[in-house]
């Protein structure tokens, strides 16, 4: 508990950027109230 399994174990500037440019884009266009993690899963552990 409390390891994280991805390195490094912290989302990126350009990963959080990626993550933000979808969401404003038209593909994202349906997406309403939802949590959206960009942390590859470390949440969980």
């Amino acid at each position: 508990m409390g390891h994280t399994f991805i390195d490094p174990p912290y989302a990126e500037a350009d990963q959080i950027a990626d993550a933000v440019a979808f969401l404003v884009s038209d593909e994202a266009r349906f997406i309403t109230a939802e949590h959206l993690s960009v942390d590859g899963g470390a949440q969980y552990f």
